[in-house]
């Protein structure tokens, strides 16, 4: 029923429940590209990017897509002149994308811990790290769970630094009511499939309210091509096609609604996992969450995830190792032991599904699933 783990090319149902349900809507979107002929930079994207930014609050704000959200990232930061030599804060417990983002601009990640409450990004960690100077800061709502934006941004403001919001699994997300990726110069989101709004393959955007920061997303986006054959510097070539424009107009559409229901199995996994060996995210009050996973912690997680799967019920893991423990990724400021509650999450945690499209019964089975092999697997409790 789940994929076992993140790396796994098994896809879960609910992608192909999604598609299949949407299919004649997809087919007709399909159908008015083709008849338009335009397959890049066309009227579907157009009216994508303004959607887009209707949602988010409308106003000055604005929408740049392009071909994925790493390169969302990316292009955020090479817009802001953030590259060779530049210093950029973020956590380490969360996907390695968001760092190859950050290499790929030409700058250097500073990585800093979680906070062991929210799984989000730890706040006396971050200011520390801009007190030792940085250029910007990637925040990432992860797991679809608003960090604590407002004091990110009053820190990233005292120090002068501009806060990108990494929110490609938060699409929806909100702090007292103001939507994730208005916070910052720019919001940066992914629409791979899995996400809350996902495309029939890949592709990204950037909101910004800055209107020459969306002139140079533009630019860069597309090789930054300024007229036939006449670049402005060096951009990449990074742009969300027609095809996929169309089915995210639909997608986008439904956002709310598959949203709400993600937060009724959020709801029901708070109410029914054992809470003595199984702990979540603290949901904060003014928070609006738009669960991409749920993700509990397990001291004896490998045994819990060897359990479920005994039980016919195989769970993700979302990372099982922090960024600067990647291979490959390793650097010598962060030596194991550096950062603790990172390193810790990544041994503990264990992600739940939440997509709109898995039923009652099929969330029941993991609840009852993931109880008993909590139980057998003799972690401890959490006290």
């Amino acid at each position: 029923m789940l994929a076992n783990s993140s790396t796994t090319p098994h896809l879960p149902p609910f992608l192909r429940r999604e598609a299949e349900r949407q299919l004649p809507q997809i087919q007709e979107a399909v159908a008015r590209v083709v008849r338009s002929g335009r397959f890049l930079f066309g009227d579907e994207l157009s009216a994508f990017e303004r959607e887009m930014a209707a949602m988010h609050g409308g106003g000055e704000l604005r929408c740049a897509a392009c071909g994925s959200g790493t390169e969302a990232i990316e292009l955020a930061l090479r817009a802001l002149g953030v590259g060779a030599g530049g210093r950029v804060v973020t956590q380490s417990h969360s996907s390695p994308f968001t760092a190859l983002a950050i290499w790929a601009a030409g700058a250097r990640p500073v990585f800093v811990d979680s906070s062991a409450d929210d799984f989000g990004i730890d706040l006396g960690a971050l200011e520390r790290a801009l007190a030792d100077g940085a250029d910007a800061v990637i925040a990432v709502h992860l797991y679809g769970q608003p960090v604590r934006i407002r004091e990110v941004a009053a820190l990233a403001a005292r120090h002068g630094v501009p806060l990108i919001e990494d929110c490609a699994q938060a699409q929806g997300a909100a702090s007292e009511g103001q939507l994730v990726g208005t916070f910052g110069i720019a919001g940066c989101f992914s629409f791979y499939p899995t996400k809350n709004v996902g495309a029939l393959g890949d592709g990204g955007a950037v909101i910004t309210r800055d209107g020459e920061l969306d002139a140079r997303l533009r630019r860069l986006r597309n090789g930054g091509l300024v007229a036939p054959g006449v670049h402005d510097g060096r951009g990449i070539t990074s742009r969300l096609g027609e095809l996929q424009a169309a089915v995210l107009r639909l997608r986008l559409a439904e956002l709310d609604a598959g949203n709400a229901r993600r937060r009724e199995h959020a709801r029901a996994y708070r109410a029914d996992l054992d809470a003595s060996c199984l702990v979540p995210a603290v949901e904060r009050a003014g928070s609006s969450w738009a669960p991409h996973q749920f993700v509990v912690r397990h001291r004896a997680r490998d045994a819990l995830l060897a359990g479920a799967e005994r039980l016919g019920v195989p769970l993700q893991v979302h990372y099982p190792l922090p960024i600067h423990r990647q291979r490959g990724f390793e650097l010598d400021a962060y030596p194991l032991g550096s950062l603790p509650v990172a390193e810790r999450l990544a041994a503990e945690v264990v992600s739940l599904p939440t997509h709109p499209e898995m039923t009652d019964d099929e969330r029941l089975t993991v609840i009852t699933a993931v109880n008993t092999a909590a139980a057998s697997a003799h972690g401890g409790e959490y006290r």
